[in-house]
């Protein structure tokens, strides 16, 4: 089964994201066959980041004060608001294959808790059709200017 990469529950918005390797299906109820997992080291860091994004010019306190500016906080608010619904073929179910959907969340917790990209296919479990389980968090101000860069072509 195919690796993907995976966010830690327990990691906190506020520290560095704690990724790890985990099968595809690894918090899928309907395909528990396969729970693998495996540190993600720096080289694997190294080839998920675009070089040319101008935030990596940055040190990262800059980039999470900048986008956290009342201003720019309410820029790419509205940037998201616009986008919610539409498919990013940049993330992608690892089940189906399908571009996943950014989604808003009813009751976020906090700022850096609002949004998330959803599979839009569904999936035939114990002889009823439900609503695909994969989902991808956007728990990070990295992550956040990354949805708004592939939707609007502008990071701040």
């Amino acid at each position: 089964m195919p690796l993907r990469l995976q966010w830690s529950q327990e990691a906190s918005t506020d520290d560095y994201p704690r990724f790890f390797w985990g099968c595809t299906g690894f918090f899928n109820p309907a395909s528990m066959q396969c729970r693998f997992t495996s540190s993600v080291t720096n080289a694997d860091m190294g080839a998920l980041i675009r070089k040319d994004n101008e935030a990596f010019a940055m040190p990262r306190k800059e980039i999470i004060r900048r986008a956290l500016d009342q201003d720019c906080k309410w820029k790419i608010h509205n940037d998201l608001r616009a986008l919610h619904g539409q498919p990013f073929d940049a993330y992608r179910c690892p089940i189906h294959g399908t571009p996943m959907k950014l989604e808003k969340k009813k009751k976020p917790v906090r700022v850096l808790d609002v949004w998330y990209m959803r599979c839009p296919s569904s999936i035939w479990v114990n002889g009823n059709w439900r609503r695909c389980g994969q989902n991808v968090k956007i728990k990070s101000v990295a992550q956040v200017l990354a949805v708004r860069e592939l939707g609007t072509e502008r990071i701040f």
